[in-house]
């Protein structure tokens, strides 16, 4: 008789370095994750250091730095106009 058997896969993003030696270390431990083999994606260069879901830190520290300087000068709107004339529907 053959068994089928349903499984749920669950993905877990985090990061790592590889070593010398091809080892490959994570930078955190999984809690409460029973022991198991696990199939593993690594993302090298570009790929792993461009996630489209994250800004760049520069940018980030740009755009920080140009409100700082906008609200030191004076150059501020209201809250009351902030959402004027956008479609939030």
């Amino acid at each position: 008789m053959l068994k089928t058997s349903r499984s749920t896969t669950t993905a877990i993003e985090t990061t790592g370095a590889i070593d010398q030696h091809g080892t490959v270390t994570l930078d955190e431990s999984f809690v409460g994750i029973k022991p198991q083999k696990v199939r593993i994606i690594v993302l090298l260069g570009d790929a792993a250091e461009n996630d489209p879901d994250e800004t760049p830190t520069d940018l980030v520290i740009e755009g920080i730095e140009q409100g700082l300087q906008e609200a030191f000068a004076g150059h501020t709107i209201p809250l009351s106009k902030m959402w004027e004339g956008i479609d939030a529907e």
